[in-house]
């Protein structure tokens, strides 16, 4: 093996464990993966260039638009609306009326807005079956994650996949080719989910309130005596004189709430400060010179007791403003009145100083505050509130068939037409602009540009592989001793491997990445063996993409595993078996679509 094979793969390796990790943004580290093989002089700076001039980034930001104005001119909200209509008469009846739905839209829309529109729909209906969340949300997630296999638009994935055939002159996959095992797959799915998938479910008991976890917060307004020791004070974290767990949500001032940063705030008489603390505190509290409690304020109950304040979830969202910036940046408590008690990662609670933490998609931030902070929040729309079934912002119906017709004009492009999907798809999002299913601004948001630049980089390194002929030592080291089978066996044990092989790694790497590593992969092996590429390329398409066995396998994954409360061991009980039966079913079927001699 020469330096550059060597020093790929090794690039290659460092790359899918920091992806694994997720210590770093994702993006960033499959782009600095890439660039070291350029700066190493593996990858000349006209290869690079390839990478950014791949058609598949292209066509995933178009059809994300497109997604995007079809969700803002409200067709998602048209189905939530009859599901709350129509919930069905029991847990199993709810998830056969959504589940196929959901399907279906996922194989033409992207999967992760479906889902946040989805989850506090089924949440309330759960809950008014007297079941928990947690029976529902899970499946809700496969259930998108199946639908988007089904076409090639379903996921990005598949143009992933798609574009890197196309960059090797080998033959493009059809728009609903996917469909051929798709709808199998889908199927198998939702008789999973529907018989075998409630006995894995976690049930009510297994699943706590994530507002458990919180201690319990109470609300009091305390005025700043004339003369007092606080006057000319600031609140700043360590010389404060409120005692520890007290936070205090804002400071009114003759009439007004300051909205500048209570900790450069210097205290003055008879200022109101709206002070969130645990019971036990309030005896400190009420020990504090210079300040006097309101008896009969918006703290107090009419019996004179402190009111509980509201303890309340948010989930970070797709596109949302919060993605990378940390709660120092975002200034909750000064703009909403709303301070954060604690924040959840992939089921664990982040420890350290969390106002220098950079936000994800997915994290749980659990805030207390006043019900007009809450609502302030909602309106804001960074956050997903959990039990929020209303929708954050009236949807364009008079554009809704506009946004619809759009759409299937260019799935019938790109299925028959001379264009390629990227152009096509180009066009379609300029036009859902132009003719007002979607703000400008809107559309920018929809872009999801770090999922564009991981794409980009993976891309690239998947160009070194090849070149380094890193991939033929791949193929040769782990696939090659295969051949031994025979011309029969042989193909057959390669396909399943190939497919075992990426269903494994998505569990732990982005989906889109794994396409990228493996496809090329895929087409060395196919060369080697003699036989067609084709059915090997569909099933890095159809494995990258089953990633049911860990919360980080998928992006829906990610947020109803933060929206559900569940724990990892959830996903492994109820997405393994499913991933063993995906995995044999396609590894049965692909050679009945497309033969491997």
């Amino acid at each position: 093996m020469g330096f550059d094979a060597a020093f790929t793969l090794g690039v290659l390796l460092v790359t899918v464990v920091l992806l694994a990790l997720e210590r770093f943004p994702v993006e960033l580290v499959a782009l600095l993966g890439f660039l070291v093989l350029v700066a190493a002089g593996v990858l000349t700076p006209d290869e690079a260039y390839q990478a950014f001039s791949n058609p598949a980034p292209i066509a995933i930001a178009g059809m994300l638009v497109l997604s995007a104005g079809l969700e803002r001119t409200g067709a998602i909200d048209r189905v939530a609306d009859f599901l709350r209509l129509h919930p069905g008469r029991s847990e199993r009846h709810l998830l056969l009326l959504a589940l196929p739905v959901v399907m279906l839209l996922s194989a033409f829309l992207n999967n992760t807005p479906i889902v946040v529109m989805f989850t506090p729909v089924l949440m309330r209906l759960s809950r008014e079956h007297g079941t928990s969340p947690g029976r529902v949300l899970i499946p809700l997630s496969y259930a998108a994650i199946l639908g988007g296999t089904c076409t090639l638009i379903g996921t990005s994935t598949n143009l992933v996949v798609d574009s890197i055939l196309q960059d090797h002159a080998l033959p493009a996959l059809g728009m609903f080719e996917f469909a051929l095992l798709g709808v199998p797959l889908a199927a198998l799915g939702l008789l999973y989910m529907l018989t075998v998938g409630p006995r894995l479910l976690p049930h009510a008991t297994e699943l706590p309130p994530p507002e458990t976890a919180a201690p319990r917060e109470y609300l009091a307004e305390l005025r700043v005596s004339e003369g007092s020791p606080l006057i000319g004070q600031r609140l700043l974290a360590g010389v404060s004189p409120l005692p520890p767990g007290a936070a205090v949500l804002e400071i009114q001032r003759e009439g007004s709430r300051l909205l500048d940063s209570l900790d450069s705030v210097f205290l003055r008489s008879d200022d109101r400060l709206l002070v969130a603390a645990p019971q036990e505190s309030f005896h400190e509290l009420r020990r504090l010179k210079g300040v006097k409690f309101q008896e009969g304020a918006v703290g107090l109950g009419d019996d004179g007791r402190q009111r509980e304040a509201i303890v309340f979830q948010a989930i970070v969202g797709p596109g949302s403003r919060a993605e990378g910036r940390t709660l120092r940046d975002l200034e909750l408590r000064q703009r909403y009145g709303a301070v954060v008690l604690s924040v959840h990662r992939h089921g664990r609670r982040l420890e350290g100083n969390l106002s220098e933490i950079p936000l994800a998609f997915g994290d749980t931030l659990t805030l207390v505050g006043t019900p007009e902070a809450r609502e302030r929040l909602r309106l804001d729309q960074q956050f997903l509130l959990l039990g929020d079934v209303v929708a954050y912002s009236r949807p364009r119906a008079h554009r809704l068939w506009l946004s619809a017709s759009i759409l299937a004009a260019v799935v019938v492009v790109a299925a028959v037409g001379p264009w390629p999907l990227a152009i096509v798809a180009l066009i379609g999002a300029v036009l859902t602009v132009l003719l007002g299913c979607l703000e400008p601004r809107e559309a920018y948001r929809a872009v999801n540009l770090p999922l564009l630049l991981l794409i980009i980089g993976m891309l690239g390194i998947g160009t070194a592989l090849e070149k380094t002929h890193a991939a033929r030592q791949l193929v040769d080291a782990v696939i090659g001793p295969l051949q031994a089978l025979g011309p029969e066996l042989g193909p057959f044990a390669v396909l399943a491997s190939i497919v075992l092989m990426t269903s494994v790694l998505t569990e732990f790497v982005t989906n889109n990445a794994t396409a990228a590593i493996m496809t090329p992969i895929a087409i060395t092996a196919a060369h080697t063996l003699q036989i067609p590429v084709t059915p090997l390329a569909f099933g890095v398409a159809f494995a990258s993409s089953a990633g049911f066995a860990t919360p980080v396998g998928y992006q829906t994954n990610a947020f109803v595993y933060a929206a559900g409360g569940y724990r990892f061991r959830h996903f492994l009980r109820a997405g393994l078996p499913l991933k063993l039966l995906v995995w044999v079913a396609t590894v049965l079927l692909i050679p009945v679509f497309w033969p491997l001699s």
